[in-house]
């Protein structure tokens, strides 16, 4: 019972919702055809109210008016519609057969109408104007001599006005119905144009978004570019920088300590001469001007960056070094040096800073006495010990030189720790610890003393 109480709710509501869903200009159309059909049909069914022929003709016209309804309101694909245009024929053909007049044409014509509106193809509204003209002339001329009871001119005149009318509507309709379909593709082309120039807008705004982009990311990398440039600018320099510390500090290690030896040995070659130990003096000599020569050598290797000394055993190099200064016998030395087997580059760092410290305490504190002691620890270090028993310095007063400096920066350039103590009268102590390598240490065991 509530289906059945909700059944007309629901068909309006259906109806309404299709109407909403046609346009306009369709649903007007519609109504307006199917309008027209519902008033010829009343028109038809009182021409023949006063004979018994109206109730096959309101027949007709129920079955008529039901299958249009469907069909213009309900089926939207033409080939849904092809079994109901067969219908409409065969109901006009029975409704013509029990009443005549203008009322038939014109109820032909709607059909036709509608037709021609639905029709996606002209060949297909032509042969159906062809067919249902033909059918109409058939049907008029057999109803005519049957049951309309008119003469052969009447009904010949009656024919050709009606075949001028379907003649007419044929192209006024589709003349109507052409522009309306060519409207229709021009709108629909128009908005596709639009849709594409909107595309085409937001690619080029994405377009001009992305060049921002890419014009701010190209400003970024030459503002980059800038920076590299002067950064590696700035490389060079420090690098050139470096360099120039790197040969004024191995100039000023290597002359210093060897200029110091050779003003020992050549004051010691002066006064062996004053005393007429001539060999003693002549070995002096020789041993000076050996090493003037080899840190000649040293200092162009060191400026063209070509020094290819090759430092591995401590106890070698620094054995060299004691001999070197303690030539004449105006210097003492005593030593505590372990084997060591070390790099190159740490041979040559723990060499300058022997060199340089015993300058140092020649130089500046008068020493005459030095003691070395090189270590090397279990924790993978080696411990450089340098004293001397010269005048000393009071640490507090003391400005430390490009000496002192520089043997600071070689220990930081290995990480490793550097110190010293002094005290007036009391010499001068300087105390290293550099880390060693894998491939670094007393591979060989043993130990070197001298005095």
């Amino acid at each position: 019972m509530k289906r059945l109480k909700d059944l007309p709710k629901q068909i309006w509501e259906y109806w309404a919702d299709f109407f909403r869903k046609q346009t306009k200009f369709i649903l007007y159309g519609k109504l307006i055809i199917f309008g027209f059909l519902v008033v010829m049909s009343v028109v038809a069914l009182a021409e023949s109210f006063d004979t018994l022929s109206w109730i096959p003709i309101l027949g007709a016209e129920v079955i008529l008016l039901l299958e249009n309804a469907i069909k213009m309101f309900r089926l939207h694909s033409f080939k849904q519609k092809e079994v109901c245009y067969v219908i409409d024929v065969i109901c006009l053909v029975v409704m013509m057969c029990f009443a005549g007049g203008i009322s038939m044409s014109s109820m032909f014509l709607i059909i036709l109408t509608e037709f021609y509106t639905s029709s996606p193809r002209l060949r297909d509204t032509m042969v159906m104007f062809a067919v249902v003209l033909l059918i109409y002339i058939v049907a008029s001329l057999a109803c005519g001599f049957t049951f309309w009871n008119i003469d052969a001119a009447q009904l010949t005149s009656q024919i050709l006005n009606d075949t001028l009318y379907f003649i007419f509507h044929f192209f006024a309709i589709n003349f109507i119905v052409f522009n309306y379909r060519n409207n229709l593709s021009m709108q629909e082309k128009n908005r596709e144009i639009d849709k594409k120039n909107k595309e085409l807008k937001d690619k080029n705004k994405a377009l001009d978004e992305a060049n921002r982009m890419l014009n701010e990311r190209n400003g970024q990398l030459e503002q980059a570019n800038k920076e590299l440039v002067r950064g590696r600018a700035a490389i060079e320099e420090v690098i050139k920088l470096k360099e120039q510390e790197r040969i004024s500090l191995s100039i000023h290690n290597n002359a210093g300590h060897t200029m110091t030896i050779v003003i020992m040995q050549t004051e010691a070659a002066r006064v062996a001469l004053q005393n007429g130990r001539y060999e003693d003096a002549l070995s002096m000599i020789v041993s000076a001007n050996f090493n003037a020569k080899k840190t000649m050598e040293a200092i162009r290797q060191t400026v063209h960056g070509t020094n290819t000394t090759s430092i591995n055993n401590l106890q070698t190099e620094i054995a060299t070094i004691v001999d070197n200064v303690t030539v004449g016998g105006h210097i003492k030395f005593r030593t505590d040096v372990d084997q060591i087997f070390v790099s190159q580059e740490m041979g040559a760092a723990i060499s300058s800073i022997v060199q340089e410290g015993i300058s140092n305490g020649i130089r500046h504190g008068k020493a005459n006495a030095f003691y070395l002691e090189i270590k090397q620890r279990k924790k993978g270090e080696v411990d450089i010990l340098l004293s001397d028993n010269g005048c000393g310095a009071d640490i507090e007063l003391l400005r430390e030189g490009y000496g002192i400096q520089g043997l600071r920066k070689m220990c930081e350039r290995f990480h490793g720790q550097f110190s010293f103590y002094s005290e007036p009268e009391e010499g001068f102590e300087i105390h290293i610890t550099l880390p060693l390598t894998e491939q670094e240490g007393d591979s060989m065991g043993g130990k070197n003393g001298s005095n």
